[in-house]
């Protein structure tokens, strides 16, 4: 799996493709858009396509303001919400789990009840600082912890911290922590947090292409190609 996914700007990804219409823009949150690329690339599809990646909020903000998007793809239900109004379909198939980490290269603690800094998105509006800031708060952890905690703009930039040694420690998803071989996922009490964290995949424009892309994207034969990125594909939605 490619290091491509953890830059912090927006990252695009066109599709190679003799064609000249109008590619279908995906706009996907970091922690889904490298799976979507291999969904899609592995594929026959022939579509153009282009993945524009950050955090679901900035994106549903983006959205909101008027930029064109045929897919949404948020790491949390509730920004596909924030546009409900021009939503057409959406799937709420795929889930993932909050894990601890370390850099491979520290031997130190990674205790919640100490001082040792905590790299983790940022727990105001990107889904995966709201997950881990409430799995905390269900640990009775998040209030003494937070003066040692390091938001930071995404999934994946909160994964760069550890893996650059900046911070020796963080709270990311089971599929960031698969990206890097940089560091290693350290046994926790958020294993024993039941979490629903659920990826909502919309169409927001009546293109059949964009259609078409998005059953791609939720049909059940890609089921191994997500769990080898680390996420849980459910069979029936919620």
């Amino acid at each position: 799996m490619s290091l491509w996914s953890l830059r912090v700007f927006l990252v695009i990804s066109l599709a190679c493709t003799n064609h000249a219409q109008d590619p279908i823009e995906i706009y996907a949150a970091v922690s889904v858009a490298p799976v979507l690329e291999k969904v899609i690339s592995s594929s026959s599809s022939t579509e153009v396509y282009r993945i524009n990646s950050a955090s679901s909020s900035l994106l549903a903000q983006q959205i909101k303001q008027g930029a064109k998007a045929d897919i949404f793809a948020s790491a949390s239900v509730e920004w596909v919400h924030f546009l409900e109004s021009t939503v057409i379909h959406k799937w709420e198939g795929l889930t993932n789990k909050l894990v601890l980490i370390k850099n491979k290269e520290y031997s130190g603690s990674c205790s919640f009840d100490d001082k040792t800094p905590l790299s983790i998105a940022d727990w105001t509006h990107v889904p995966a600082g709201i997950y881990a800031k409430k799995a905390l708060e269900q640990l009775s952890m998040f209030e003494q912890k937070k003066p040692y905690m390091v938001p930071s703009l995404n999934a994946h930039a909160a994964l760069a911290y550890v893996v650059s040694e900046n911070i020796p420690c963080g709270i990311v998803y089971r599929s960031d922590a698969q990206i890097s071989n940089e560091v290693d996922i350290v046994p926790s009490e958020l294993d024993s947090i039941t979490m629903d964290i659920r990826y909502s995949i919309a169409t927001l424009s009546d293109n059949a292409a964009a259609l078409e892309l998005w059953n791609l994207i939720k049909d059940p034969k890609n089921k191994s190609i997500y769990e080898d990125f680390g996420l849980y594909y459910r069979d029936t939605e919620p």
